[in-house]
């Protein structure tokens, strides 16, 4: 059976016939009016002489009938066997599959029926998987979405002292009604960057749409999902604040956002190749260089339609955004933290205080460039300065429960002006305990000692054991203890006052004054003579 190469549309196949058999027109004047090759012709005539068809044909042979007689079916290939294509594409998601291990598969199950080589089997398979594929057409109105994203190419911009090249990346906006395009640069992809981009296009847009179409980087979504991706807090905030809903595209399906899959392509060609001859030395001069194309992109014409992405804009989109806030947002990182047994929380590699009876429960956090605030119920429980150093940490004195606060506020001025109230022999004692000690802990624990003492004893024996512990080069808070305990100090006070002679007072006892001026006056009688 001839088969003819290429399928020509059945109503100008009818044309040839009506010309040939009817105006009894040339080849070659036919292929002038059809456009159809003369061989093209002949193969049409040949094949409706092969069916047996006659002119003019019966009324029973409709355009399908006709297109099937002139264009019959490819002979059948049955006998090649069958391929279950539903079930190699679902062996071919596995790790490891590979079409020539699922084609040998195939053979070995029934050599004698599966004889489709390997390339025949890859093709089959190939232009099975093309037509499973469905796309809908979306259709978007004025105001209702926007749709962000990050263009894979960078501008590198160079450092003048070090002459090291720092990449910075494109984030690109588009509203979806108007095609009405944002680009700008910014050093990073992170979440700082990420929010400010956002704020500086809805400015330039002049308005809020309905809902913003991001991808799912961490910036956007913390969790991607198919159905309830989780929403990055911070960023969630922002859209709050704008009144507007994020709305994630699904991983990996890049059609829920055709809208910046094409501005992205877009901004690449019409702006980062044309920069790409140019050196910028600050991110600011490569952004003016940015905004310069950006004015250019959105002014230059549709090519299929009237107008151009500015005047739609102007005309349709704008009138239906939202209004801007009153208020500009400021960027900041919202979070979700847990206090631990020490009442602090971790942001950001440093640590920061909560009250210390919330010790253990959750706090919603937003930090700035300079502050961090911490939240319960949308009611701020605590305000710090943001510090920039890592693993350290920031406790507020009123945060501290009565018991921490002595130990942080403990200094050894403090602690002598305690001791001198006691005595002298006390401070003197204490100086000389603090300054064998190291660091404000150790210092802490000695002078509590040494009040816990004083309340346990009273002020007047603690004077006297640090009178004598002194004397006796006795060094020691535990030292003292013990001899308090075994009231030495009394004991040692009662020896003291029996070595000193007892003074009796009676008429008939002259005393060692007596004697003493007895031994004057004679001494002096003795000069004269």
């Amino acid at each position: 059976m001839t088969m003819v190469k290429r399928r020509t549309n059945v109503r100008i196949v009818r044309d040839v016939l009506r010309y040939t058999f009817d105006m009894n027109y040339s080849q070659r004047r036919i292929a002038t009016m059809t456009g159809l090759s003369r061989k093209a012709i002949d193969r049409i005539l040949k094949q409706f002489d092969k069916q047996g068809l006659s002119w003019p044909m019966p009324a029973d042979i409709d355009d399908k009938k006709l297109d099937g007689l002139i264009y019959p079916k490819r002979r059948d290939r049955s006998a090649y066997g069958t391929i279950d294509f539903a079930h190699i594409d679902l062996e071919m998601k596995k790790a490891g599959a590979t079409l020539a291990i699922l084609h040998q598969e195939w053979v070995t199950q029934d050599p004698d029926k599966h004889r489709y080589q390997y390339a025949t089997f890859c093709k089959k398979y190939t232009t099975w998987k093309k037509a499973q594929r469905l796309s809908m057409r979306g259709e978007i109105r004025y105001g209702e979405a926007a749709f962000v994203d990050y263009s894979g190419k960078t501008v590198g911009i160079k450092d003048k002292t070090t002459g090291e090249i720092r990449q910075a990346q494109l984030f690109v906006g588009v509203l979806g009604g108007s095609n009405y395009t944002f680009a700008e640069l910014t050093w990073t992809q992170r979440l700082p960057d990420w929010l400010a981009s956002h704020i500086r296009m809805f400015d330039f847009f002049g308005g809020v749409p309905e809902t913003v179409v991001p991808d799912n980087l961490k910036s956007a979504v913390t969790k991607a999902y198919r159905y309830d991706p989780q929403i990055n807090e911070s960023y969630l905030q922002l859209c709050r604040h704008y009144g507007t809903a994020p709305i994630p595209a699904r991983a990996r399906k890049p059609k829920d956002k055709p809208r910046a899959e094409a501005a992205v392509l877009l901004c690449q060609r019409w702006i980062l190749f044309r920069l790409r001859k140019r050196s910028f030395f600050t991110l600011a001069e490569a952004n003016q260089a940015v905004r310069d194309l950006l004015e250019e992109l959105n002014r230059k014409s549709f090519q299929k339609i009237s107008g151009n992405r500015f005047s739609r804009w102007v005309e349709h989109e704008q009138p239906a955004l939202a209004p801007l806030p009153a208020q500009r947002y400021e960027v900041a990182e919202w979070g979700v933290v847990r206090a631990g047994p020490d009442y602090l929380v971790r942001i950001d590699g440093h640590s920061y205080s909560v009250p210390h009876d919330k010790r253990g429960q959750e706090f919603d956090y937003r930090a700035t460039g300079t502050s961090i605030e911490l939240l319960q119920f949308n009611q701020l429980v605590a305000t710090h300065m943001r510090s920039t150093e890592k693993d350290g940490f920031t406790v507020l004195p009123e945060h501290r429960p009565a018991s921490h606060d002595a130990v942080q506020g403990w200094t050894k001025e403090r602690a002598m002006l305690w001791a001198k109230e006691v005595g002298p022999m006390t401070a003197t004692y204490l100086e000389a305990l603090l300054d064998r000690n190291r660091g404000r802990h150790s210092g802490y624990r000695t002078t509590q000692a040494m009040r816990d003492l004083a309340k346990r004893y009273g002020h007047t024996r603690l004077e006297q054991v640090c009178t004598y512990a002194s004397a006796n080069h006795i060094i020691g808070t535990r030292e003292l203890r013990d001899l308090l305990n075994k009231r030495l100090d009394l004991l040692m006070a009662g020896d003291e006052q029996e070595d000193q002679p007892p003074t009796i007072e009676h008429g008939n006892i002259r005393g060692s004054e007596y004697y003493q001026t007895l031994l004057q006056a004679h001494g002096e009688n003795s000069n004269d003579e």
